[in-house]
């Protein structure tokens, strides 16, 4: 097949550190050592791949993705891909599907069969928990991986519309847009004709892509202005809260401590610098 390489179940271009067997579900650790740079190649199984530390970037067929820290990212089998590495290492947890498996899963959902790539929300969580999971070694750790996998592919099958391989043009004029106003009382419908695309739309793709709603990305800006104001002035609570775009002191309050596990009197003691 034009001498690109073909990998073998299990086999990586990094230095595997831990691998195991889970029925027909092969899960491996591997180290990526910093620049490397992997030719256009195809593994044997269709994977789940989890970014456990570092960034890459990965072409598959025209398409350039970043791959970064907490992205989970669907590999078909047979899919085409290359890798550029930067200047740190990349550690990545790795799930392959046997044929077998993946067959009898495809005659109800269609799971792994094109690229994806998803951040955040369930299917973070599910992989967080796959990386603990993974180096536990008591006898119910196998039919704890294998149950964690089957829900992974679950949910990437439920995600009906995959994150796109490069976030849309738009949607950093969506985010300029909000640091620019989070003052104020912004509106989805607001954003959304600002950018020129459908509110629903704006919404669906703004949290795939971010991982978090507006309405948090919102709040966490909010949130940030204020730790800025109260570790650098002695404005009262109420003008700060006021000022960052908070309904009243009493709902500030309540939101900065949820966000910080502080009261803002207690966050200005403690991180106020002095002229």
């Amino acid at each position: 097949m034009d001498g690109m390489p073909h990998l073998e179940r299990g086999h990586f271009f990094g230095e595997t550190s831990r691998r195991r067997l889970v029925s027909d579900l092969v899960i491996s650790e591997t180290l990526y050592p910093p620049s490397l740079v992997i030719p256009p190649h195809e593994h044997e199984l269709a994977s789940l791949c989890v970014v456990l530390h570092g960034s890459y970037d990965q072409r598959v067929g025209q398409r350039d993705r970043e791959c970064r820290p907490g992205m989970t990212i669907c590999h078909p089998e047979g899919e085409r891909h290359s890798n550029t590495h930067g200047g740190a290492s990349v550690r990545m947890l790795c799930v392959e599907v046997g044929r077998a498996r993946l067959s009898s899963l495809r005659e109800a959902v269609a799971v792994l069969d094109r690229p994806a790539q998803f951040e955040g929300g369930p299917i973070g969580r599910l992989t967080e928990k796959l990386a603990r999971e993974f180096h536990q070694d008591d006898g119910a750790s196998a039919l704890a991986l294998e149950a964690l996998v089957l829900e992974l592919l679950a949910e990437t099958c439920r995600a009906t519309e995959p994150t796109r391989t490069a976030p849309p043009r738009w949607l950093t004029g969506a985010t300029d847009y909000l640091h620019a106003h989070f003052h104020d009382s912004v509106t989805l419908a607001e954003v959304a004709q600002a950018v020129g695309v459908h509110p629903a739309h704006l919404a669906r793709v703004f949290r795939q892509h971010k991982g978090a709603t507006i309405g948090d990305y919102l709040r966490d800006l909010r949130i940030e202005d204020a730790r800025r104001q109260l570790s650098s002035s002695d404005r009262p609570l109420r003008d700060i809260a006021m000022d960052a775009g908070f309904s009243d002191q009493s709902h500030f309050s309540r939101l900065f401590r949820a966000a910080t596990g502080q009261t803002p009197g207690l966050y200005r003691r403690q991180h106020r610098v002095r002229s």
